[in-house]
C-alpha cells in the first residue's frame, strides 16, 4: 500500500483532492525501522508527528518504573500529533512492534504546507482533535479507577437504596435497569470472590448478545474474547445403531457466541464499573443467616477479604446468588417440585476435551452449538475459546484495554493473536461435552464419572463421535477432576419476591440448559424485578405487593418453560415426534426473531414464549405425550398424533401469518422454503442473513462481512 492509499482512506482527510493528497505525501518522509525502534520517547521534546503506513506500533506509559502497553496502532493510525501545536514533553513513548514502516512531518513542514491549504489544515486539526479526545477520556478513565481503586476496600457500614448479593451477569443487568429506570438510586453489589472464576461454558443465543450489547460490549470485542456461534444443530440417534440420523439445524440468522464465564464476567464488571459506575464490591461474604431481613430496612451483616465485619443497610435486597438462591432458602420458600408441574427433574454430567481429529460428518464443523437427542436426554457439544492459562491480572488487562479503545469496527482493534502477544496471553479450543438426563430415566448408585461414561456406552454413536476427543483431566483453575455435574436442576420457589427482597436468574428458578434458559430468559425477568425496585423506590413502597407484576410474569414464565422443556425431552421417545416438535419451534419462532433489533425490554426473549397461540399447542401436545407415556403407548403412534398437531399448527401460521414470506430455505439446510423435508441438505453458501467462514491460515470461523480475520489478522481470502 503506497503513502497515497494511505492517506486516502484516512477518514480525517476524506474530503481532500487527489492534488492536495499528493501535496501532503511530497513533504512526507519515508522511512522503515526494525522491531523495538524508539519512535518517540516519554518525557523527551519532539517537533515530528508519525503516520503508520505498514506494521504494528505500541504506546506505552511508564508506571512504578516498568512500561505498560495502553494502545496498538496500525496502518494508516497517527501519532504524535501534540507535536504540532507545543515543545511540551512527551506524554508516552511509542515503539515498532515487528517491522515499520512510517511517514514523518516535521512542525514547520507542516506550518508551510497548510499555510496555501485551509482545507488540508482543517483535516489536521480534526485528527489533532480526536487525539486530544481520546487522550481525555483516557486521562478521564484513570482518574475515575483511582478513585475506585481508593474506594474498593470500603468496608464500613452502608446506608443504600438496593444490595445485590452476587455480580454475575444477571445481577450485574438488573442493577444496570434499577439505576437507569431511577438515576439517583444508589445500588452496591456484593461479590464473595476477588474476581470471576469459571463456571460452565454456555451457548448464548440472540437475546442474551443484546443484552450484553447493552451492557457495553461490542461484537468486535466479544468477537476477541469468545468462540463464534452462528446457530443450533441437532442429531437423533438410537441404542442400536452408530448413526446419527434425523440432522436438523438453524443457522446463518445471526452472529452469537459461546462463552466462558470467568472471561465474560471479567468484561461485564470492567464495562459495567466504567460505563454504568456500578459499585461492585469483590470479596465480600454475607452472612445471611446473620442478617436481619425481615425488617423493614434490611441488615446484611458482611466481612470483608481481611475478615473485618460491616453492615449494609438496604431498602431491597436482590438475590442473584445462582443456584445457591441464598433468600429463598432464606425465607423457607425455595422448592424443588417437579410433581407440582406434572414433569421431572434433570441431571447433568459434563467435561472439557481437546478435538483429536475432525468429525466427518456433515456441518459438524461449522460454529453451531451441536446436540445429540436420545430417549433419555440429550448431550451437547459447545466449543470454547478457553483463556483460562492466561493469569487474571493479564487478561484484565486485555480486557482493559479492548473495552477501553473507542473502536466501533474490527479495523479499529488488533486481531485475537496480536492481544495475546501484547498481554503475554494464551488461548486455546476446548469442547464443553455434557449429558442432560431425565431424572425418571437416569441410572443410580454411579459417580459422576461412571454415568457419564455410562451413556457414553448405551449409544454406539455417542461413543464414536468421542473418540475424535481427549479428555482435559484438571481443565480450570481450583478443578482438580475432569468430571462436573448439577443435580436435579428443576426449582423455583413459592414466591420469588417478598417485603423488600427479590430472587432473579437462576437463584429465582432454573429449568433446563436445551435452550439456553439460563442467561436468555434470566435477562428477560430480571427486567421485569428491576422495573418493579425502581417503582417501588419511587412510590415509598417496597412491600410484597409492589412486586407483584414480577412475580405473576415469573411464574408465566417458568410454568411454560417446563412445558415446552417436557415436549422437547418427551419428543426425544421417537424420531418423528423429535423432528417435528423441532420444526414447530423453529417455524414459531423465527417470525420473533427476524424483526428483532437491539435489546428490547417489550419483547426480551429469541422467542416470544406467551404468546397465546404457543402456549395452547405446547399444552396439547404435552397432554398428548404424558398421556402417552403413562399409559406405555408405542411411541410410534404418539408420534404420528404430534406430527398431526404440528402440521395443522405450522398450517395454521402459513395461513394467517407472514410465514410464507419468510425463505426457511436461507435458515436451514434440511428443508426448502414451505418446509418440506429435503433429501440432500442445501449446500449453498450466502443463504441466510449472516455467514461464518472459515479462515484459511488459522482454521477458525468468522463473519463472512468482515474484511480481516479478527481471531489471526490476517485478510479474508
Amino acid at each position: 500500500m503506497t503513502l497515497f492509499d494511505v492517506l486516502q482512506k484516512n477518514l480525517h482527510f476524506e474530503n481532500l483532492s487527489n492534488d492536495e493528497l499528493n501535496q501532503l505525501a511530497s513533504v512526507m518522509v519515508l522511512s522503515k525501522h526494525s522491531d523495538g525502534y524508539p519512535f518517540i520517547r516519554e518525557g523527551e521534546a519532539g517537533d515530528t508527528i508519525f503516520l503508520l503506513v505498514e506494521g504494528t506500533v505500541v504506546v506505552t506509559l511508564l508506571v512504578e518504573g516498568r512500561e505498560q502497553v495502553i494502545q496498538t496502532l496500525t496502518t494508516g493510525d497517527f501519532f504524535g500529533l501534540l507535536a504540532l501545536i507545543d515543545n511540551e514533553a512527551r506524554t508516552a513513548s511509542c515503539l515498532a512492534q515487528g517491522d515499520v514502516v512510517v511517514a514523518s512531518l516535521k512542525r514547520n513542514s507542516y506550518k508551510e504546507l497548510i499555510g496555501d491549504n485551509a482545507r488540508t489544515a482543517l483535516a489536521f486539526q480534526r485528527a489533532l482533535g480526536q487525539q486530544v479526545a481520546s487522550d481525555f477520556r483516557n486521562v478521564s478513565q484513570q482518574i475515575h479507577e483511582l478513585l475506585y481503586a481508593a474506594s474498593e476496600p470500603q468496608t464500613n457500614d452502608l446506608d443504600i437504596d438496593v444490595a445485590v448479593i452476587g455480580s454475575g451477569p444477571l445481577g450485574m443487568f438488573y442493577a444496570m435497569w434499577v439505576q437507569r429506570f431511577r438515576q439517583e438510586t444508589k445500588v452496591v453489589l456484593l461479590d464473595r470472590r476477588m474476581h470471576p472464576v469459571h463456571k460452565v461454558g454456555e451457548s448464548t443465543l440472540s437475546t442474551t448478545v443484546r443484552a450484553f450489547n447493552a451492557m457495553g460490549l461490542s461484537l468486535p470485542v466479544m468477537r476477541r474474547l469468545f468462540g463464534n456461534k452462528a446457530g443450533l444443530r441437532w442429531f437423533y440417534t438410537q441404542q442400536d445403531t452408530d448413526k446419527l440420523d434425523g440432522h436438523f439445524d438453524v443457522v446463518d440468522i445471526e452472529e452469537t457466541y459461546q462463552v466462558e464465564r470467568r472471561v465474560l464476567e471479567t468484561a461485564l464488571q470492567y464495562s459495567m464499573r466504567k460505563y454504568e459506575h456500578l459499585e461492585i464490591l469483590n470479596g465480600i461474604q454475607v452472612k445471611v443467616r446473620d442478617s436481619k431481613l425481615k425488617d423493614p430496612v434490611k441488615e446484611l451483616l458482611c466481612t470483608d477479604a481481611d475478615g473485618k465485619a460491616f453492615t449494609v443497610r438496604a431498602k431491597v435486597v436482590c438475590d442473584a446468588s445462582g443456584a445457591a438462591s441464598v433468600l429463598p432458602r432464606y425465607f423457607d420458600v425455595y422448592r424443588k417440585a417437579p410433581e407440582q408441574q406434572d414433569t421431572f427433574s434433570y441431571n447433568s454430567y459434563f467435561a472439557y476435551f481437546r478435538p483429536k481429529t475432525k468429525v466427518p460428518v456433515d456441518f459438524w464443523d461449522y460454529p453451531a452449538t451441536r446436540h445429540i437427542c436420545f430417549k433419555e436426554g440429550w448431550l451437547w457439544f459447545i466449543s470454547l475459546i478457553s483463556w483460562e492459562k492466561t493469569p487474571q491480572d493479564k487478561l484484565e488487562g486485555m480486557i482493559k484495554y479492548l473495552i477501553d479503545q473507542p473502536a466501533e469496527t474490527d479495523a479499529d482493534l488488533p486481531s485475537r493473536e496480536a492481544l495475546a502477544k501484547q498481554f503475554d496471553a494464551s488461548y486455546e479450543s476446548l469442547f464443553s461435552i455434557g449429558f442432560t438426563i431425565r431424572t425418571d430415566r437416569d441410572v443410580e448408585g454411579m459417580s459422576i464419572e461412571e454415568r457419564f461414561n455410562h451413556w457414553v456406552q448405551q449409544y454406539p454413536a455417542i461413543q464414536w463421535v468421542l473418540s475424535h476427543y481427549e479428555l482435559v483431566e484438571a481443565p480450570y483453575e481450583g478443578k482438580n477432576r475432569a468430571h462436573f455435574a448439577f443435580m436435579d436442576m428443576l426449582h423455583d420457589a413459592d414466591y420469588a419476591a417478598g417485603d423488600g427482597w427479590c430472587a432473579v436468574g437462576d437463584a429465582a428458578m432454573f429449568i433446563n440448559p436445551f435452550f439456553s434458559l439460563g442467561l436468555n430468559y434470566g435477562t428477560g425477568t430480571s427486567y421485569m424485578a428491576a422495573k418493579d425496585t425502581a417503582a417501588a423506590l419511587a412510590n415509598g413502597d417496597v412491600s410484597k405487593a409492589s412486586f407483584q407484576n414480577y412475580q405473576d410474569y415469573l411464574t408465566s414464565i417458568f410454568e411454560q418453560k417446563v412445558r415446552e422443556t417436557d415436549m422437547y425431552y418427551r419428543s426425544f421417545n421417537h424420531p418423528i415426534s423429535y423432528e417435528r416438535v423441532l420444526a414447530l419451534t423453529i417455524a414459531n419462532g423465527i417470525l420473533d426473531v427476524l424483526p428483532r433489533d437491539g435489546y428490547s425490554a417489550s419483547d426480551p426473549y429469541v422467542f416470544d414464549p406467551l404468546n397465546p397461540r404457543w402456549v395452547s399447542v405446547t399444552k396439547q401436545i404435552v397432554r398428548v405425550q404424558r398421556d402417552g407415556e403413562k399409559r406405555g403407548d408405542d411411541p410410534a403412534d404418539t408420534a404420528k398424533t404430534v406430527k398431526k398437531i404440528v402440521d395443522d399448527y405450522i398450517g395454521m401460521l402459513r395461513a394467517t401469518t407472514n410465514l410464507n414470506d419468510v425463505p426457511l430455505s436461507h435458515y436451514t439446510r434440511f428443508y426448502d422454503d414451505v418446509g418440506n423435508r429435503l433429501e440432500e441438505p442445501n449446500r449453498s453458501k450466502a443463504r441466510g442473513d449472516y455467514e461464518a467462514i472459515l479462515c484459511k491460515n488459522c482454521t477458525l470461523y468468522f463473519d463472512d462481512s468482515l474484511a480481516i480475520c479478527p481471531y489471526c489478522g490476517q485478510p479474508k481470502l
